[in-house]
Order: C-alpha cells, then structure tokens, then sequence
C-alpha cells in the first residue's frame, strides 16, 4: 500500500519502501526493511514519521529521521495502520490496538469476524475499519464495543453514500 506524506509517497514493496516524488513521478529512495517478510500498509504521522507493518514478520517498522527501526513486533499478523497526534493504531488479525509513544498497547477492540485490514478515520468522530472479504465497520474514537456497528455485509455491489464518502464492498456471499 501506499501513503503520501507531503510531496512524497511511500509505497510498501514486499521488504523495502520505495519512496517516489509525486512532482516528477520519479523514484527519489528504496529503503530496506531489515528482516521484512511482506510489508503490507503505511501511514505517517504529522511530524514525518513513517511507519510501515510487516504482516508476516509481525513487525511494525519506523523510519524516523532518516533512521530505520523495529517499532512494535511480537504481533500476529499487523495490517492496517493509523498514526495520530499521540498514538499508532494497529490492526492484527482480528484485533485493534492503540499504541503509545512508550510503545504500550490498548486492545480497542476485538474478536471481529475476519481479520482487519484498513483503518481510515471518518467525518463523525469516528474510524472506518475494513475486512478482506468486504465487510466495513464504523467505530466511534473511543472504541466502546457498542460503538462497532457493520455498515456492509453483501452479496451483491452495495454503494452506500455517508458524509460524501462512496464505500463499495465486493461480490462475495459473507455470513
């Protein structure tokens, strides 16, 4: 996946990120991933921290100054990546957690029916959270458990208009 930041995107290709500059469409840097399985997203946070998940390795990179590190591991497999003011969100598997800048975990959520892919935040106080196989969810920023609702579950292409957002989920037959 990718993630642009300012005039740059980065875009996570297997175990390196290709950095390219969106003003001339060139590659400017490959930046390798020590031990990198498959890196899957990337976000950055406002101060330029760009931080990319490894979903097999279950690794959470930085680059941070120009410098590369391990920023979380031990996860089972981290996909979905979200970096706020004060803390990383994460999807692995079927979990959400929120992470500090010490590093310490809070699960907000868990136990959904197929592992997490993509988290994205929402016009209404809230986060979108994606599955493979098309089902979308809206959480509200605290992550109550009541505040998990499923917005698409489909057999058929289903578009549903909320804040100007068009979501459109796939074709498979989910139970």
């Amino acid at each position: 996946l990718t993630f642009q930041f300012k005039d740059k995107v980065y875009v996570a290709d297997i175990d390196e990120v290709v950095v390219v500059d969106i003003n001339t469409a060139k590659i400017i840097e490959k930046i390798p991933m020590p031990d990198a399985i498959l890196l899957n997203d990337v976000a950055a946070d406002a101060r330029g921290t760009i931080y990319i998940s490894d979903t097999f390795s279950g690794r959470v990179y930085r680059i941070k100054n120009q410098q590369v590190d391990i920023y979380i591991e031990g996860l089972w497999g981290p996909n979905g990546l979200w970096a706020e003011p004060d803390r990383l969100i994460v999807s692995a598997a079927n979990q959400i957690f929120a992470y500090n800048s010490a590093k310490e975990a809070v699960q907000l959520g868990s136990n959904f029916a197929l592992d997490i892919d993509g988290i994205t935040p929402f016009k209404c106080n809230g986060y979108l959270v994606s599955s493979w196989d098309g089902m979308i969810w809206f959480f509200s920023k605290t992550f109550s458990p009541r505040s998990a609702r499923l917005l698409t579950v489909s057999l058929f292409l289903v578009a549903i208009a909320v804040e100007s957002l068009v979501v459109i989920s796939n074709f498979h037959q989910l139970s």
